[in-house]
């Protein structure tokens, strides 16, 4: 199952840890390449973080989780099949 993390973001020089804020979608939802997955929050600003590729999102880290510039907070499997509505 080839897969590819969602990372957060380096948002500033001095900024060490972001707090996980709203996901957009659903683990098991179907995301597109560069749509907006979640936001992350840290003491200066909030952030949209994209999708880096299309694929079935497994949420990893949940809203309110604080963690490190870098670490991946979902994955998305790129091999999965899009559901046809």
């Amino acid at each position: 199952m080839p897969t590819v993390e969602i990372k957060v973001p380096t948002v500033g020089e001095s900024i060490n840890e972001a707090t996980v804020g709203r996901w957009s979608f659903k683990s098991g939802d179907w995301v597109e390449k560069d749509a907006v997955v979640l936001e992350i929050e840290t003491e200066k600003a909030t952030v949209e973080v994209n999708a880096p590729a299309s694929g079935k999102l497994e949420i990893q880290k949940d809203q309110g989780t604080t963690v490190a510039i870098g670490s991946a907070v979902g994955i998305l499997d790129t091999s999965a099949e899009k559901a046809v509505s």
